[in-house]
Order: structure tokens, then C-alpha cells, then sequence
């Protein structure tokens, strides 16, 4: 499940421009890609920032669709790239 963002409304991105997905922390830690179902944690700073957890988008289900329900939130927030929390 995705928090609603204040003031924004639902669909309506802020900007199309395409999200990066980097996931090199995961499969660094995991080593694999990211795959299956579960709860995923897409950060839009870096991860190794303090605050890290203050910017962190949490979906459930399969990871495609948690990615693309992370995407259509970073678009809403104007984010360029999402990290994949491991």
C-alpha cells in the first residue's frame, strides 16, 4: 500500500520524464536481482544518507508491480531515480 501525497492528485504526475530503477545495493547484498513478492522498499535519496528512511516508498505484491506503483509516486514527487532498498 502507498501513502497519498498531500495536495496531489491521484494520476496526475508532476512530470513523465522516465524514473531510473538502481538496484545495485540489492543484488549486492542479496545477489540476484529483485524479484517475487513481498514488501518493497524503493528509496529516493541515496541509501547510505542518515535520513534515508524519512524518503522511503513502501509497495506490496510482485516486484514489477510494486516498481510501477513506486514509479507513478517518484513521477508525482518529481524524483529521477528510485533505489531499491535490500
Amino acid at each position: 500500500m502507498t501513502k497519498a501525497i498531500p495536495g496531489k492528485k491521484p494520476g496526475k504526475a508532476a512530470t513523465s520524464r522516465p524514473i531510473t530503477i538502481d538496484d545495485s545495493d540489492y543484488r549486492k547484498t542479496h545477489a540476484r536481482k529483485p524479484a517475487g513478492v513481498g514488501a518493497w522498499a524503493f528509496c529516493v535519496v541515496r541509501p547510505d544518507r542518515r535520513d534515508y528512511l524519512d524518503h522511503i516508498i513502501w509497495a506490496r505484491g510482485e516486484f514489477a508491480e510494486a516498481r510501477a506503483s513506486a514509479i507513478r509516486i517518484a513521477q508525482e514527487r518529481g524524483v529521477g531515480v528510485l533505489y531499491v532498498c535490500a
